[in-house]
Order: structure tokens, then sequence, then C-alpha cells
């Protein structure tokens, strides 16, 4: 019962982040951002508050209560890599071209270096690191493609989809991506 538990530690964020869950489980989003907001309220740096806040925000077709979420992770340093590519993606939903691209091209960068540093490394763990550092890029490219798609910039979209197939071949998410594309 999250009345009870919330009487006895109103100040545990991850409680709040329960019942914001149950509150979209029921269809409630609006009650489940106003337990999401008391979450980060409460712990700013709670990431995983902060992602379904987003992901509430983008259901609800809400862009520039979005852009204000994932500004606060990224100020936070919560997730930064991600919650850039999500500012970007609810810029794009929003119509803001310029600050779409100023995000996706710091998240590009920022998993770019990621995926340098990892191949400098000549442990046998890098194996491993460099594949995942690829996927975070092919991601951002990704995510980016999708953020073009909603500006109907169709052609920037597809480069970024065979770029993010071309980081990670054996994903055929981005081949999708780009077939979806090529029947528009």
């Amino acid at each position: 019962d999250f009345a009870k538990a919330l009487k006895l530690n109103p100040k545990l964020a991850d409680i709040w982040v329960s019942r914001g869950l149950a509150h979209v489980r029921l269809k409630e989003n609006r009650m489940a951002m106003r337990d999401y907001k008391v979450a980060i309220t409460l712990d700013p740096k709670n990431g995983h508050a902060i992602r379904l806040m987003l992901v509430v925000c983008l259901r609800e077709d809400h862009p520039k209560t979005g852009i204000k979420w994932a500004s606060l992770a990224i100020n936070n340093k919560v997730n930064t890599l991600e919650n850039l590519q999500r500012r970007g993606t609810f810029y794009a939903l929003a119509g803001d071209r310029k600050n779409m691209q100023a995000d996706f091209s710091s998240a590009t960068a920022l998993a770019q270096a990621a995926l340098t540093e990892a191949q400098s490394d000549k442990s046998p763990k890098s194996i491993d690191s460099i594949a995942d550092r690829k996927r975070d890029l092919a991601e951002a490219y990704n995510e980016r493609g999708k953020a073009f798609l909603a500006l109907k910039d169709y052609d920037s979209a597809a480069k970024d989809f065979e770029h993010g197939s071309e980081l990670v071949p054996q994903t055929g998410r981005y081949k999708c991506n780009l077939g979806g594309l090529m029947l528009l």
C-alpha cells in the first residue's frame, strides 16, 4: 500500500517512482508525472525516475516538459549520453532543429570519444568494451535518424540509419528503420 509506505517515509524517492509506475499501468499518466516529479525533486540524480518521466512525457506529447527534465538530468550528469539523445528527440518533436542537432552532435561526439578510448585499450576486456561503445554510437545515430524523421528530413534520417547499420551490422534494427523509411 503506497499510502502507508509514503506515510512512513515520504522522502524515499523509490516509493514515489513505484507509485508512478502503478499510475502508468492504470493509464493515469498525469498522476505518474506528479509522482516522478516528487521522486526527482527528492533525488535529482535518480536516473530511473528521470527515464520514466521522459517516457511519460513522450507518450503524452509534452516535448517542452521532456526538454526540462532531460536538461536537469544532463546538468546533474545523469546518463548524459542517453539524456542528450532524449532531449534531442524532444527538440525535434518541438520543431527545434538547431537544438536537436546540437544535442545529437554532442551525443555522437561523446559516444565516439568513448569508442576511441575503448579501442586504445589493449586488454582482453577491451573487446567487449569496444562492442558496447559501437552499440552506443550506433544507437546515437539511430535516435538522431528518428529525430530527423520527426522533422521530415528523410535523407538525413537515411544516412544516420545507414551509419548505425555500418557500425553494428549484426543488428537488424537500423536496417529495419531504413527499410521503413523507404516505404514513406
